[in-house]
């Protein structure tokens, strides 16, 4: 909580804040008289301690970044993962990085336009670059910086030195890189990259389309290494030790080392991290004859976690992590239906086990579902079906992979544990790519409306617990609550289902216009223009609309600005629409159509129809009440045009107002560029996004609204 205070402002407003919140707690602890409450005192003084220190270090880091923008500056460092292609350039992650020779202990993200052939471990300079800070303080701003990496830079060249590390940091990753890469090549297509992710948490090798569809489908959890396979790992760790094991402790102390390797050769995330530490502190206890308390272990685990790194606090990763924890060790306990039977397998207990694991799915649900909401705008409500059609094929993968790698030196072996590999990885991929067609099932979140749910469903929580001191009567106001928000949300999206909207973001002189039909939450972008801001604006537009994945990609015409940033789109764009009939593009699996003009039909009676000539290129989209008309070429001449395009309800054009156009023929004009109307020496009447911001137009079954 006092590090998240850090996230808003640089005020002294923080620092007074935390002095009267300690007071209070101290009074509180007086008054109790509790020695856990004294323990509290000093634990809440180290924690204000740390997170002032932490915040501090961070400011002497980023703050002077700002100094070095547009600076020429020589940057040398270890690569610490694979290069990976990005666009037009090459992203080289790097560690122990120096900046004009000065040592830190930085990570860095170094975008090179050329470099010489690295890999892990290799040393590599960069004789210019320009350094930003990574962190852009408010929304993830801690997510980022928990992840080490502080900058970021961009240079025109970057090589090797020839020199390497040879720590064993950069060994065991070096490691995972070799496994990932021996899986890749010995199974087809992507499964080697499912069964790299499962096994030790590397999950580079996935293509993007696949994690979208992760994404969409609820099941993003079943590919971070976290307390699910620390547990397979251990059942099978103690299933081959209890019968060999000379020594009672034995099988512990081993399973206590097992688990530090484990969290080692997976990178140390967050959520194994949290996981491991919770092994780990039930190992102890059984070891000292001490039951550990599950709720304990992941309070220890987190205040352990937060300790060696405060920025924490705000990682996705790792809130998502303890909460579905505390949902499984907290919360489940109160809702799990026993049954007693001495027949084990029998019919009615696996179907009470099944519908056990289904209230659980639930559960967990219930609990993140906040957090996924404030932090991606949306909540998957097919996170209980992929967990129940995946876990299983997923554990079958982890076994299989680790029997497949470990033995190459029994070819028929290798043979039939990589075959079943291969089987349930298929499996996997066949089950989240059906479910991730269900987009309509990503409900989205009004932030907003989620703190109003949070403040009330918790004043509520608070007065059923003083009143009846009942978990079960505690947690039941909960769980109605969300049920409420998530059926009040669902309802508000079938209502809104006949609603097309047009976004387009203020920003710099570029086509980036995202068109949402309403039916089925689809989306279509137009152009992706070459400028950065615009292309994160329209990111958090298909994150708030719920929407992963555009229906359609429309490039207008091939130019810089309407096609700079294609290739961020084309692996989760469906069909790709060309404005140009001479271009050919490269990208497999995807449906692309080459043509001049062409007319495209989409929900709720929407249609598009695109026109590029020598003289002009432009669009029109249209309902049965609503025309826009939009010019994508600046310099564009309409004298000559079609006459569909010289009346409208809305003419938006980029740039400029086109030559031989008459805009008292539509009843608004918006210019979408950087300039204000005064400064493009506009009539008044016509507005820039400059001057309105971001842009929303609401194309509806009856009427128009803006």
């Amino acid at each position: 909580m006092f590090t998240l205070l850090y996230m808003f402002t640089y005020d002294t407003i923080p620092n007074i804040l935390i002095c009267i919140l300690f007071a209070l707690d101290f009074i509180l602890c007086i008054i109790h008289a509790h020695t856990a409450c004294r323990f509290t005192v000093l634990l809440t003084l180290a924690a204000v301690v740390a997170s002032i220190l932490f915040f501090y270090n961070e400011s002497c880091i980023v703050k002077p970044t700002e100094k070095l923008i547009d600076t020429t500056v020589s940057i040398s460092g270890v690569v610490y993962e694979s290069p990976v292609k990005k666009e037009n350039s090459t992203l080289i992650k790097i560690e122990d990085c120096k900046i004009n020779e000065k040592t830190t202990k930085l990570k860095m993200n170094l975008y090179c336009r050329a470099t010489d052939p690295v890999s892990i471990g290799d040393i590599i300079i960069a004789d210019a670059a320009d350094i930003f800070a990574a962190a852009e303080q408010n929304e993830f701003y801690y997510h980022t910086l928990s992840t080490g990496v502080w900058l970021r830079a961009y240079t025109g060249d970057a090589s090797k030195t020839g020199a390497r590390d040879t720590s064993l940091h950069i060994k065991m990753q070096q490691f995972r890189n070799d496994i990932t890469k021996s899986l890749t090549d010995a199974l087809e297509g992507e499964n080697g990259a499912i069964a790299a992710a499962l096994l030790i948490g590397d999950k580079s090798a996935l293509s993007s389309e696949f994690k979208t569809d992760l994404r969409i489908a609820g099941a993003s959890h079943l590919f971070a290494v976290s307390g699910m396979h620390l547990s397979i790992w251990s059942a099978v760790l103690f299933f081959g030790l209890r019968k060999i094991a000379k020594l009672r402790n034995s099988p512990y102390i081993i399973a206590t080392a097992f688990v530090l390797f484990y969290m080692t050769l997976t990178g140390f995330s967050p959520s194994v991290l949290r996981s491991g530490i919770m092994l780990i502190t039930i190992y102890i206890g059984n070891l000292v004859k001490k039951q550990a308390d599950p709720l304990n272990s992941l309070c220890l685990s987190a205040i352990l976690l937060l300790i060696f790194n405060i920025y924490l606090a705000g990682n996705i990763s790792f809130l998502l992590s303890f909460f579905a924890t505390f949902a499984i060790v907290a919360v489940y306990p109160i809702f799990e239906i026993k049954y007693k039977t001495k027949r084990r397998r029998s019919l009615k207990q696996k179907l009470l086990n099944l519908f056990n694991v289904t209230i659980l799915s639930l559960l967990v649900l219930v609990v993140t579902a906040p957090i996924s909401g404030f932090f991606f705008g949306c909540v998957s409500l097919l996170s209980p079906v992929s967990s129940l059609i995946c876990t299983l094929p997923v554990q079958i993968t982890m076994i299989s992979t680790f029997i497949g790698l470990s033995t190459g030196f029994i070819p028929p072996l290798e043979k039939i544990s990589l075959y079943m590999t291969n089987l349930s990885c298929k499996g996997i991929s066949f089950a989240i790519q059906h479910l991730s067609q269900l987009q309509y099932l990503v409900v989205p979140v009004n932030p907003v409306l989620l703190l109003i749910w949070y403040l009330c469903t918790s004043a509520v929580m608070l007065c059923c617990y003083l009143k009846y001191r009942n978990a079960y009567k505690t947690m039941l106001p909960l769980l109605l609550s969300l049920s409420l928000l998530i059926s009040g949300v669902c309802i508000k999206n079938i209502l809104q289902s006949d609603q097309a909207e047009v976004f387009i973001p203020s920003g710099e002189n570029s086509t980036n216009i995202c068109v949402n039909t309403g039916k089925g939450t689809k989306c279509i972008l137009i152009g992706t223009g070459k400028a950065y801001n615009d292309v994160k604006k329209m990111t958090d537009y298909f994150k708030h609309i719920g929407v992963y994945r555009p229906d359609a990609l429309i490039v207008p015409r091939l130019s810089e600005a309407e096609a700079g940033n294609i290739e961020q789109y084309t692996d989760s764009a469906t069909n790709i629409y060309i404005g140009d009939k001479n271009y050919t593009f490269q990208f497999s699996d995807r449906n692309i159509y080459l043509a001049e003009r062409f007319s495209l039909s989409f929900g709720n009676g929407l249609t598009y129809t695109n026109y590029n000539t020598p003289a002009y290129t432009a669009a029109i989209l249209r309902n049965e009440n609503v025309k826009i008309v939009f010019c994508f070429y600046p310099a564009s001449d309409f004298s000559l045009s079609d006459k569909e395009l010289n009346e409208a309800d809305y003419l938006i054009c980029r740039g400029d107002v086109p030559y031989g156009i008459n805009t008292a023929n539509y009843r608004e004009t918006i210019v979408m560029t950087d300039k204000t109307s005064s400064e493009l020496h506009l009539p008044t009447e016509i507005k820039t996004t400059a001057d309105t911001g971001d842009v929303y137009i609401q194309l509806k079954m009856k009427g128009i609204g803006s």
